[in-house]
């Protein structure tokens, strides 16, 4: 069975205005060079920063290639999520991920100070994402229990 992934892949990049839906950073969908151009990054950073396609559902657990199912992450979120032995909701590790973005403890700090701040996608519905800049993430949110280091969008 073949999967095409490409044009649900590419949505999801152009939706998320080619930021990856866990830590916010900028990605590339079809060469390196795209970002390799705009900032000053080696080839093994900018590999960590290739798009690839999340299946917020995993095919292994029900999920599809819907485009309603899939959102664009960079490879180094997609591959660390589905590393762990019992892999994360979705929204489990989003929160995990940003949390230690905004702590600057998930891409090395020679990467990040290369990088312009992190935009994170809204989540309104599964599939359907907008970046939103890093200066309009607040603390406090309804998305994030009490007491945790998380962010999210503030209501507009």
């Amino acid at each position: 069975m073949t999967h095409c992934i490409a044009l649900p892949r590419q949505l999801a990049y152009e939706r998320q205005q080619g930021c990856c839906y866990y830590c916010g950073m900028p990605m590339w969908l079809r060469s390196a060079d795209e970002i390799l151009s705009r900032f000053d990054l080696t080839e093994r950073q900018a590999k960590l920063l290739r798009c690839t396609a999340e299946h917020l559902l995993a095919r292994c657990d029900g999920g599809d290639d819907a485009q309603s199912n899939i959102a664009a992450a960079c490879h180094y979120c997609n591959r660390g999520r589905h590393a762990r032995k019992r892999p994360l909701s979705p929204e489990k590790y989003s929160n995990l991920v940003r949390s230690r973005v905004m702590r600057r403890g998930w891409h090395s700090d020679s990467l990040l100070k290369l990088l312009p701040a992190p935009h994170f996608p809204v989540r309104t519905t599964i599939g359907r994402h907008s970046c939103v800049p890093l200066s309009e993430i607040t603390q406090d949110s309804e998305e994030f229990p009490a007491g945790t280091a998380q962010s999210t969008v503030i209501a507009r």
